[in-house]
């Protein structure tokens, strides 16, 4: 089976069980998503339109704020293919999924605010930037790609705030083969080459710009310290830059469990979400990986595929 099957495969949600949500870690902040729909089809979802887009040359990844004024290569997403992934169109109807979205979305906004103001204050330096994010989870296929895609999109087209979206998965590289990427050079290419230009893309006018997983061939073994070395702090704080003060960096990360990356990745951002699946997901897993994080307070938990509990009459409201 290839690597991109077993992909699309972890995108796709296992039906939610009759048990009841997982009990919260003490502590935890936790917010509560529900099951997205099931991807349909046999392959990805690519979400880029098949319109042939303007290459335009991106710059090198340690390069300042003041040079982002230059031209990044262009995409445009189609929404309808979107909306075949399931993902939420912010402009479109009002949902379930939709108005819980909206409530990690503003949870998550308030809270970069106030680390920031408080920055600000104490006029300290900032060692990871308040606005990047890691999502995570404890273990494969509770929902992080889903999330963080739906989260992307909802900041950037429902708030009109500039995201800044990376792959940060590159042995599974499931964002990357959602939105047809995978093929390109991405987050793994820069981090490994000084020499390399970052392919930064942008799209629904540069409100939302992508860093895809990449091409480098063997990485699981190198994935971790590139990762943890400065050149990835430079990329972070650039990303940072590019969203400016009120936008957002979210890293797509491997689950905590599995792998070493998404430690590394987690000490150099601001804070953390971590997906965990209700009914599934055990205590002890999200214990454990609350413990590898050792972050406190800058990690918050998002409760996905628990029961329904607003109707649809509900959201006639």
């Amino acid at each position: 089976m290839s690597i991109i099957l077993r992909a699309t495969q972890q995108l796709r949600p296992l039906p939610a069980p009759g048990a009841g949500p997982v009990p919260d870690p003490p502590g935890a902040r936790t917010e509560r998503t529900s099951a997205p729909p099931k991807v349909d089809g046999p392959g990805p979802q690519e979400v880029l339109s098949p319109e042939t887009s303007r290459r335009l040359e991106g710059q090198d990844i340690a390069a300042t704020a003041a040079g982002d004024s230059q031209p990044m290569q262009t995409i445009l997403l189609d929404r309808s293919a979107l909306h075949r992934a399931n993902i939420v169109d912010p402009e479109g109807p009002k949902s379930r999924l939709a108005e819980e979205l909206r409530l990690i979305k503003r949870r998550l906004l308030t809270q970069i605010a106030a680390s920031q103001d408080s920055a600000r204050e104490t006029a300290g330096a900032v060692e990871r930037p308040d606005n990047a994010i890691v999502v995570t989870s404890p273990s494969a296929g509770e929902g992080k790609t889903f999330l963080a895609l739906n989260l992307a999109i909802a900041i950037a087209i429902g708030e009109r705030r500039k995201v800044v979206l990376i792959d940060g998965d590159p042995i599974k590289r499931s964002l990357s083969i959602l939105l047809g990427l995978a093929d390109r050079p991405g987050l793994i290419d820069v981090l490994r080459d000084p020499a390399s230009r970052d392919p930064l893309l942008a799209c629904e006018d540069h409100k939302l710009v992508l860093l895809p997983a990449g091409r480098g061939q063997s990485v699981q073994s190198s994935a971790a310290d590139l990762f943890g070395g400065a050149r990835m702090a430079a990329l972070v704080r650039r990303a940072a830059a590019i969203a400016g003060d009120d936008g957002v960096v979210l890293i797509d990360a491997p689950p905590v469990l599995a792998t070493s990356e998404a430690l590394a990745l987690a000490h150099q951002v601001g804070r953390v979400l971590m997906v965990v699946a209700a009914g599934r997901t055990a205590r002890s897993s999200i214990g454990s990986a609350l413990d590898q994080l050792d972050m406190d307070e800058r990690i918050s938990l998002v409760l996905n595929r628990r029961p329904a509990y607003l109707s649809a009459t509900d959201m006639t409201y």
